[in-house]
């Protein structure tokens, strides 16, 4: 008469077997635990569910897990942010030469004389020149600064740029209906850069960014 408590050749230290059914998996067998899903890297097929992943750590469905660490980040920058980002630091740089360029005619009408004539109230020429140079270096020192945090997905970047770029375009359009100039071309470049970080890939990318982080 066969013993039913047996212990078979498969039978732990402590009599019972290790994995149900008492049948040692050999190597490359997959082991299925009482819930009918297959173990994990983990090797533990009672951990293992509909929500677990590769690394035996359910994830319940969250799109935002965190993998494990060595894994690299999974997060692919869209195109749109990539193109808003280059556009930025392409136009920023001429930008800031131009605002040196100024400071330094500024400096160089204040040291050969002002004439009698004021702009803005009680300024002279060569210091308003000056003081619009300055605003335009910091500026686009600042557009360079934010277009790394863009780059990066972070909110900051894009909230940063947006309102640099409305600036711009104000700028632009009030001298286009002014006719001291056609620059379209800005004007097409900068709806295009708040266009593209705004859109669904750009703002789905902010955020899963965001969710790394934390």
């Amino acid at each position: 008469m066969t013993d039913p408590y047996a212990h078979g050749p498969s039978a732990g230290p402590n009599g019972y077997s290790p994995v149900p059914g008492g049948a040692v998996p050999g190597p490359g067998s997959q082991v299925h635990g009482p819930n009918g899903y297959a173990a994990g890297a983990s090797g533990n097929a009672y951990l293992a569910g509909p929500d677990s992943n590769a690394y035996g750590r359910p994830d319940h469905g969250n799109p935002y897990a965190v993998p494990p660490p060595g894994l690299p980040d999974r997060v692919r920058r869209p195109g749109w942010i990539t193109a808003a980002a280059i556009i930025v630091w392409f136009f920023a740089p001429w930008a800031l030469l131009a605002g040196l360029f100024a400071m330094f005619i500024g400096g160089i009408s204040q040291m050969w004389g002002e004439s009698d004539s004021t702009v803005f109230g009680d300024l002279q020429p060569g210091a308003a020149l000056t003081l619009i140079g300055l605003g335009i270096v910091v500026v686009s020192v600042l557009a360079i600064v934010l277009g790394v945090q863009l780059w990066q997905g972070k909110q900051v970047g894009r909230i940063g740029l947006t309102v640099i770029m409305a600036g711009a375009l104000v700028w632009l359009v009030v001298h286009t209906w002014g006719g001291e100039g056609s620059p379209w071309l800005g004007v097409v470049l900068g709806v295009f850069v708040v266009v593209a970080m705004w859109l669904p890939a750009s703002t789905r990318y902010v955020r899963e960014r965001a969710a790394r982080r934390r």
